[in-house]
């Protein structure tokens, strides 16, 4: 399957989201349309925030769940994962909310 361009910029926004890239730091031509733009941001910033619940593994990803409720996205977590949950989980948990502009919650359960 081809890839074609406007679907590469997109994989690298998604990426380059990921590893905490900002956005508007950058001045390149983009081929993107703004809603495209925005679903690569909550991508890439989900994929920071499964990776830092996850500590980098499959296991504790399985032990949590990601969904909204009324005006909230809700982070329930097991016992397992509230262990590795830090700050730095609650700051992509916070930036993800800001982008779907609800607030959040985490549960344990």
């Amino acid at each position: 399957v081809e890839v074609d361009h406007s679907e590469r910029d997109y994989i690298a926004k998604t990426l380059f989201k990921r590893y905490r890239g900002n956005f508007e730091e950058i001045n390149d031509f983009n081929i993107l349309k703004s809603e495209q733009l925005k679903r690569a941001s909550i991508v890439g910033t989900a994929l920071d925030l499964a990776y830092l619940v996850s500590g980098g593994g499959c296991l504790n990803i399985s032990d949590c769940k990601l969904y909204f409720e009324k005006n909230y996205l809700l982070l329930s977590l097991s016992y397992n994962i509230n262990k590795i949950f830090n700050k730095q989980c609650e700051k992509k948990l916070r930036d993800l909310a800001k982008i779907f502009n609800c607030n959040y919650k985490v549960i344990n359960f």
